[in-house]
């Protein structure tokens, strides 16, 4: 059903307009899958060192500032972007 091979499936759906999917993978299937990604990681770059391997992970920060000031010529309106009138949104990566 949907491509499922194995696991556990359960659909809820407490308001007909939504429908809640929730898959559980079982533990041995986990096990293999990370098992198989670390072997074709380590056939591909194994003649790397270790020093030039890095995680790296990003995530969204996003934070309100109002302006404090806008810049218009007199007698017009400020182009100021409905959008991004006062919430702003950077990327942070972190690597290890």
């Amino acid at each position: 059903m949907w491509g499922v091979k194995a696991g556990i499936l359960e659909i809820t759906s407490e308001d007909p307009s939504t429908l809640v999917l929730t898959y559980e993978w079982p533990p041995a299937m986990l096990k293999e899958q990370k098992n198989a990604f670390a072997a074709t990681f380590w056939e591909k770059h194994d003649e790397k060192p270790l020093r030039d391997i890095v995680n790296v992970n990003e995530t969204a920060v996003y934070y309100d500032m109002p302006p404090r000031r806008t810049w218009c010529e007199i007698g017009e309106d400020a182009k100021v972007d409905s959008t991004e009138k006062h919430s702003d949104r950077l990327t942070a990566v972190l690597g290890a």
